[in-house]
């Protein structure tokens, strides 16, 4: 009876480790990239990185014509 019971806590270890690593993989893939925002999302955050660097909106090449 004893190994019965220990290979029954075996599986459902394994079990609960294969879908915590499914979560995490899930959430990190979420949270991480930007597979699964919206094109507006996208946008916006494009736009943010843009701004925060030193040319800023304007390209160099278009301030030089200016």
């Amino acid at each position: 009876m004893e190994p019965k019971k220990n290979s029954k806590k075996l599986l459902i270890i394994i079990i609960i480790l294969i879908i915590l690593i499914l979560l995490t993989g899930i959430a990190f893939t979420y949270f991480a990239t930007d597979i699964f925002k919206s094109n507006k999302e996208m946008f916006f955050k494009q736009v943010a990185q843009m701004g925060e660097e030193k040319e800023g909106f304007i390209d160099t090449r278009i301030k030089a014509i200016l």
